[in-house]
């Protein structure tokens, strides 16, 4: 056999610690790749959170002139606050301007670092489960780390504005902290422990079933080792509650819990009802529609055709979850990998609960801080098949695996940036951000010194302020005070419209007025498709 093809050699490629830096910046590279291109243009919630960001940086206030607000109305969905915050500092403080690629930053960035937070937590948590063999360790780590690095549910979710991408990262991150505090019993870690823990609730909604299941998990798993440590826990506790504070004051006197409203015990009429509706969603969630084809309903959460997981994730998460049943079965000896399981089984389900319990499935960013669980069961399920296969076969099993996944993730990079990349400029709004910035354009410089006295601006795709404002870099006290008088949005462009004195017009294909008047300027999406047809302003 080749010396190319022996498992002894394999090993040692992925134990060198070296290669931590190499799974990294390739995580980073398929996150940051075109990072403004592809998607093409911006969604609602990602100019509202670039605007909101920049508008809270520089006057401490949101659009709304909310003082430093813990929840932002936004759209009237109330979005969490560390995502805007943290936008904020890139794109103002940083100077790297309210481009697509700058908001997306950071989202981008923070996957990275939960592709290096998940090769530590691996390691860690294998020494919590008395696993003996320490190059075994780095190897698994270093796997574990690669899964993420090249996941397709955890590339979509942090190329794009999406929130659930922070809260990840941050938990990830919370339990390494966690155990390394265990372990080390420094009181240093555990105050940071407690504010990274505090910090997922501020992250996404999500966070806020997921997290409190998560940290009472380690209660009851590390129970011993937490009471044999209380005292230290006294003000790491006492940081959490005080951390606390501002959330819970939201949730009780402001609007924190307006979200709760998509949950379905707002939707259900009865307890059967409920239950016949949770049922429905467990279906949809847990379809293979939705792991491997790309099942949902917009393209903002998935490229619509590759899934969540790769279908060797598939196979390894079936050997896991029927090794562990076995196991039980035959009552053996409640292991290392038997733990691995069950810790990666629980996280799955905790991380599901939020979509799972949502009007909406299935929904692959309410479920997306399962990740960490999924990972962990595919971790489990390889480590035991590939163990059993090159303990009977010749042969390098591993390297095969390999190739599977090399394969999948090709085609899922291809499709990306050919299907998927035409197919989701309507679901990115692609062309809205070019159309505001026009009617900036317009307004404040206009060409051949057109006066300009009005913007008539279509809101056909939906919330055409917000890209204004972004556009505009409308400092928020100035927007309410009256700063877009100059515009009117308004559902329906007439021929009657074209004939206004002075006033651009940004219409949508979809108004009448196909064959009234040929347009000045087309703005086409990424889909090769019109996007708004602009009529220049004349005088009368």
């Amino acid at each position: 056999m080749s010396k190319l093809l022996k498992w002894d050699r394999w090993q040692k490629l992925f134990q060198a610690e070296y290669l931590v830096f190499v799974i990294v910046i390739l995580g980073l590279f398929l996150r940051c790749f075109q990072l403004g291109q592809v998607p093409h243009g911006l969604t609602w919630d990602e100019a509202a959170v670039g605007y909101n960001g920049y508008a809270v940086v520089t006057t401490r206030r949101d659009e709304w002139l909310h003082r430093l607000p813990i929840s932002f109305r936004s759209f009237g969905d109330y979005k969490a606050p560390f995502a805007i915050y943290l936008n904020g500092i890139f794109t103002t403080v940083l100077g790297l301007g309210l481009e697509p690629w700058a908001i997306r930053l950071p989202f981008a960035l923070s996957g990275g670092a939960a592709v290096l937070g998940l090769i530590f937590l691996t390691r860690e948590l294998l020494k919590f489960l008395e696993f003996k063999n320490p190059d075994q360790t780095i190897t698994m780590a270093n796997l574990a780390g690669l899964w993420l690095a090249i996941s397709p549910w955890h590339i979509h979710f942090t190329r794009t504005g999406f929130e659930s991408g922070l809260a990840v990262t941050i938990l990830i991150w919370a339990s390494w902290i966690t155990l390394r505090a265990i372990q080390t019993k420094s009181w240093f870690l555990w105050l940071t422990a407690s504010v990274a823990w505090i910090l997922s609730l501020y992250a996404y909604h999500s966070a806020k079933i997921v997290t409190p299941l998560i940290l009472l998990g380690f209660l009851i798993w590390q129970a011993k080792n937490l009471w044999n440590q209380r005292k230290a826990l006294v003000w790491p506790i006492a940081l959490g509650i005080v951390l606390l504070l501002p959330l819970v004051k939201d949730a009780l006197v402001g609007d924190g819990l307006t979200r709760a409203g998509t949950l379905l015990f707002s939707r259900a009429t009865s307890m059967t009802n409920f239950f016949e509706l949770l049922w429905q969603n467990i279906l949809a969630q847990d379809s293979l529609s939705f792991w491997l084809q790309g099942g949902t309903t917009t393209l903002r959460h998935s490229d619509g055709q590759t899934g969540v997981i790769y279908w060797p994730d598939l196979i390894a998460i079936a050997v896991a979850v029927f090794g562990f049943g076995w196991n039980r079965f035959k009552r053996l000896k409640f292991g290392w990998w038997d733990k691995l399981c069950l810790i990666g089984g629980l996280w799955s389900v905790i991380g599901l609960l939020p979509a799972i319990l949502a009007s909406e499935t299935p929904h692959p960013n309410r479920a997306f801080l399962a990740i960490v669980g999924v990972g962990g069961l595919t971790l489990a399920g390889w480590s035991k098949a590939l163990n059993y296969l090159n303990q009977r076969h010749k042969f390098n099993w591993l390297l095969l695996v390999g190739i599977a996944y090399f394969g999948s993730l090709c085609l899922y990079q291809w499709h990306y940036y050919t299907d998927f990349k035409s197919r989701s400029a309507v679901d990115f709004f692609d062309g809205y951000l070019e159309a505001a910035e026009l009617a900036v354009k317009f307004e404040k410089n206009p060409p051949n010194n057109q006066e300009v006295d009005k913007i008539l601006f279509t809101d056909y795709y939906g919330q055409p302020y917000i890209f204004v404002l972004l556009a505009r870099k409308t400092n928020p006290i100035w927007y309410q005070g009256g700063g877009l008088i100059k515009y009117e949005f308004t559902s329906k462009i007439n021929t009657g419209d074209l004939d206004r004195n002075k006033t651009l017009v940004i219409a949508s294909p979809t108004d009448d007025i196909l064959d009234a008047k040929k347009p000045d300027q087309l703005i086409y999406g990424s889909d090769g498709l019109v996007k708004f047809k602009v009529f220049y302003p004349k005088t009368l």
